[in-house]
């Protein structure tokens, strides 16, 4: 694998008569796996169209996951052209995911802010599919364009886009878009974001719930902090502010349960954690005050969340907070674990 891959590194040296072995190598289903992958990647550096044309052949064809996503990652180099050829691979449904997945991943290698303005059109469309498979992937690459690349028109559309993916039957994209507005939150009015995903702190589908979590978490404002310390109260407070927060935020709710115990653990244990990436008074404070309201699972989170404030005066707030509850637990036989 080694030696394969310092040769494919020195393949421009070759030059272009490097093309035409490549591609046979790659064409080969009768040669070994991994020849025809390292030649799938050396063809990335010869962006002629008629390599854009086999990789896409390689793309639509194979049924070799490995050989598939060293297709979708080759492609990227390509830049427009290739954006122009999945866009067009879109239009024919047995491949629309495929492309969509391509698309996604591009330009592979750079961070999400980086990816060109170009590919928001074709993914915008995606995102309207019937399959919920490529709607969820085009929803949470619509995360990663940079919106800062494209005019407020196009901006506009894509952030409604997503909001409108909120409210998608399937839990998979619901999940998505609460993580890729997570991810313009720069761009977002906060107060606005918080109101639309409250709500969905209390979806049917737990990784919704825990995706709305993360999000508020990252905020870190007064009002997300609030938000996410009512999932901490006790259940009776949980159903009766859940239900008059989200009619008076006049966003319409998700479907909503009231979870069993062992998912409400679960879910509080990830509020818990997520609040603990905001080391500011109202975090401690909103803290100590459901401390008695959570399961012992619960309060050893919170107490490990209290032990990583280090910044003064918090450091010395969460200390003194720790000792107290320590002295109030020191008669307790059932209190063992959390001495």
């Amino acid at each position: 694998f080694h030696q394969r891959w310092q040769v494919m590194k020195r393949v421009p040296e070759w030059g272009e008569q490097a093309i035409a072995p490549l591609l046979e190598f790659m064409q080969d289903e009768e040669m070994d796996w991994e020849v025809r992958w390292f030649a799938a990647r050396a063809l990335g550096q010869f962006p002629h169209p008629h390599v854009l044309t086999a990789l896409l052949n390689l793309l639509t064809t194979s049924t070799d996951e490995e050989l598939r996503a060293v297709a979708m990652t080759t492609l990227g180099q390509f830049g427009p052209a290739s954006i122009e050829a999945l866009t067009q691979l879109i239009e024919q449904p047995d491949h629309r995911l495929l492309a969509v997945q391509t698309l996604a991943a591009w330009p592979p290698g750079k961070p999400l802010r980086d990816r060109y303005a170009d590919i928001s059109l074709p993914l915008l469309a995606a995102a309207q599919d019937d399959r919920p498979a490529v709607r969820q992937v085009a929803i949470a690459a619509l995360g990663g364009v940079s919106l800062a690349a494209l005019d407020d028109g196009q901006s506009n559309t894509v952030i409604t886009t997503v909001f409108q993916a909120l409210h998608d039957p399937v839990p998979t994209v619901r999940q998505e878009a609460i993580t890729a507005l997570g991810r313009h939150i720069d761009t977002l009015d906060h107060d606005e974001l918080v109101e639309q995903l409250r709500p969905y702190l209390w979806d049917r589908s737990l990784p919704v719930c825990k995706a709305a979590a993360r999000t508020l978490g990252r905020l870190g404002s007064k009002r997300a902090v609030a938000a996410l310390t009512q999932v901490l109260q006790s259940p009776r407070d949980i159903r009766t502010q859940s239900s008059l927060r989200t009619l008076g935020s006049g966003v319409q709710p998700p479907d909503q349960i009231l979870p069993s115990p062992q998912i409400l653990e679960s879910l509080q244990l990830t509020v818990v954690q997520e609040l603990g990436w905001q080391p500011q008074f109202t975090t401690l404070e909103s803290l100590l005050s459901v401390k008695d309201a959570v399961s012992q699972a619960v309060q050893l989170e919170i107490i490990a969340v209290l032990g990583r404030m280090a910044a003064p005066p918090l450091q010395t707030l969460a200390g003194n907070a720790l000792a107290g509850w320590l002295r109030d637990q020191m008669h307790n036989p059932q209190a063992g674990t959390i001495k």
